[in-house]
């Protein structure tokens, strides 16, 4: 105590950032607790979630999905956005119609003990992605997987060096996919993925959702860290290096990782994240 007393003003935020940082051996487990009860609550609003007529419902059964498996509630307001509303990459009203064929993006996640997880997934409610919804998020689906087997394969790794990493991906998953208009060229494909995803593919997890602000996303990441892996695409009218069909449609999907001495561990793994996936648990009746 008496060292941090010693330290020169404005200083301690960043000795406490440091320590919250690595997470304990009974911090990493309560992150396994906030990270299995987000997932099983996601799992469960999205099953729920066919023809819903509001954002409001989807909201309100996370909040029920949280506190019946002992968490204490939402860790922070969701982002339940349907339609074109999820390219608004905060938004928290929740409270607008939903039609028939959108797609919802839900941002959320839960409090345990003062532990949260940050889970992000997108899905149709029809209970069926259309052909253009698919092929957009099928691509996502890719970045988002080559970018977890990054993190549990390299080291060292910086959050920086991922980030760029997801953008060549994003314009290789893109251009394959058709994504792209005719003439787009590979250094226009990247700074329009910098565009189309506008937020960095990750942040620090624990006490807070985004936590530990004084550290850098420049340095190595030791094991005990929890991060979040969350690519993002958002789709706005009029870009024109983007075919029509795509244009609207706004998703993000989102981990949670830690960091271990051998690779890393995603503690929502069992969160569903394939299209085929979300479609058979919202088809499933029991």
């Amino acid at each position: 105590m008496e060292r941090l007393i010693e330290l020169p003003q404005g200083k301690l935020n960043h000795v406490l950032d440091k320590l919250r940082w690595i997470k304990s051996p009974a911090e990493v487990e309560l992150m396994r607790a906030t990270c299995q009860i987000g997932s099983a609550a996601m799992n469960a609003t999205i099953k729920e979630s066919r023809a819903v007529p509001n954002e409001a419902f989807i909201s309100g059964r996370l909040e029920y999905e949280y506190r019946r498996r002992g968490a204490a509630g939402s860790a922070y307001v969701p982002v339940v956005a349907a339609g074109e509303r999820a390219n608004t990459i905060h938004y928290i009203d929740g409270d607008q119609d939903i039609k028939p064929n959108d797609c919802v993006l839900v941002d959320a996640g839960c409090d345990l003990d003062g532990y949260v997880s940050d889970i992000s997934r997108s899905f149709p409610v029809s209970g069926t992605f259309t052909d253009a919804q698919k092929t957009l998020y099928d691509a996502l689906n890719a970045v988002h997987g080559e970018c977890l087997n990054l993190v549990m394969e390299r080291r060292p790794l910086k959050l920086n060096e991922l980030y760029f990493f997801m953008l060549r991906r994003m314009a290789h998953h893109f251009a394959a996919a058709k994504i792209f208009t005719a003439g787009v060229t590979t250094e226009e494909a990247l700074n329009v993925c910098d565009d189309l995803c506008p937020h960095h593919i990750s942040h620090y997890l624990g006490l807070d959702v985004h936590d530990t602000f004084g550290v850098s996303r420049s340095i190595e990441l030791p094991p005990g860290v929890v991060i979040t892996v969350e690519p993002g695409v958002y789709i706005r009218h009029g870009l024109h290096q983007v075919h029509h069909e795509f244009h609207g449609i706004g998703y993000r999907i989102e981990d949670d990782v830690l960091i271990t001495k051998t690779g890393a561990e995603v503690l929502t793994v069992s969160a569903v994240r394939c299209s085929s996936e979300i479609e058979k648990l919202m088809a499933s009746t029991e």
